[in-house]
């Protein structure tokens, strides 16, 4: 696009048509630059991310329920089977 507009802007006298076309080129131009900046800012960041999820442990999936304690049911099992003697009668 520069050089369409260097070849726009080259007669001594351009006419309203050459600076229309000059002046196209640089809004296409800046356009481009504009859309080149936005991916580059979204690779830096995308990147960033990926290297800060890559520093933090992963945790495993939990794939069964939690373990769940059976120490009540083993307390009420001890006491049913307790004989109390005569001493505590």
């Amino acid at each position: 696009m520069q050089q369409v507009r260097k070849a726009a802007l080259s007669p001594s006298q351009p006419s309203a048509q050459d600076r229309l076309v000059a002046a196209q080129a640089s809004q296409i131009e800046a356009e481009a630059r504009a859309e080149l900046a936005k991916k580059r800012a979204e690779e830096t960041r995308d990147n960033q991310e990926d290297q800060l999820t890559a520093s933090i442990p992963q945790m495993p999936e939990i794939a069964t329920a939690p373990k769940t304690s059976n120490i009540g049911h083993r307390i009420n099992i001890t006491v049913k089977n307790f004989t109390w003697g005569s001493e505590f009668l």
